[in-house]
């Protein structure tokens, strides 16, 4: 009994020692899941708030592309008092978003008529304007159609024409001005006023 006594002590000894081996291991492996977790969590707060650093490639070009900043177009006309060549009124080009502007776009006779689409193609406005509107002077027979479109790059462009009575042919907008915008503006016209 003694014979075999030893060599099962000396099994029960190999074994013991692989036991701790393995669970040294499994003690030496448990820090590197605990590091691995903070690592998650940074994660987790990177989603939560993107842009902050440590945030994913994926991530960083959404936050750092500006929001698009919303200007609506309107006009806005002003009687002229004491005019000499019959009722005439001054229009302006109201940008309201953040900042609102009126810019002057000068007199026009009587209280110029704002075009829906409907009444822009049937005048040969361009198809591309935003806004626009016409006036017409009874005592001339001239009408003056202002049409505002956007440029290329950051800017607003203004067109006029001038129709006189019994022309056949109507003229070609011409560019008054340029107005420069916002950066990152996306501008619209507003909702027309309900009737």
């Amino acid at each position: 009994m003694k014979r075999y006594a030893l060599p099962v002590f000396a099994a029960a000894l190999l074994l013991a020692g692989c036991n701790q081996n393995s669970s040294s291991t499994a003690e030496q492996s448990a820090p590197a899941g605990e590091v691995k977790a903070p690592a998650a969590g940074a994660a987790d707060a990177s989603e939560a708030a993107p842009g902050v650093s440590g945030s994913t490639n994926d991530e960083a070009p959404v936050t750092a592309a500006a929001p698009a900043k919303p200007v609506e177009l309107s006009f806005r006309f002003k009687p002229v008092k004491d005019s000499e060549s019959g009722p005439r009124s001054t229009a302006y080009l109201v940008m309201s978003g953040g900042e609102t502007r009126e810019i002057d776009l000068g007199p026009f006779a009587g209280k110029p008529d704002v075009v829906d689409a409907t009444e822009a193609k049937r005048a040969n406005f361009p198809g591309s304007m935003l806004l626009g509107f016409r006036s017409y002077d009874p005592n001339s027979g001239t009408s003056n159609d202002l049409a505002v479109m956007q440029s290329e790059g950051s800017r607003l462009r203004i067109v006029q024409r001038r129709l006189e009575e019994g022309v056949d042919k109507a003229p070609e907008f011409q560019t008054a001005r340029e107005i420069p915008l916002p950066a990152g503006a996306e501008v619209r016209a507003a909702p027309a006023p309900k009737k």
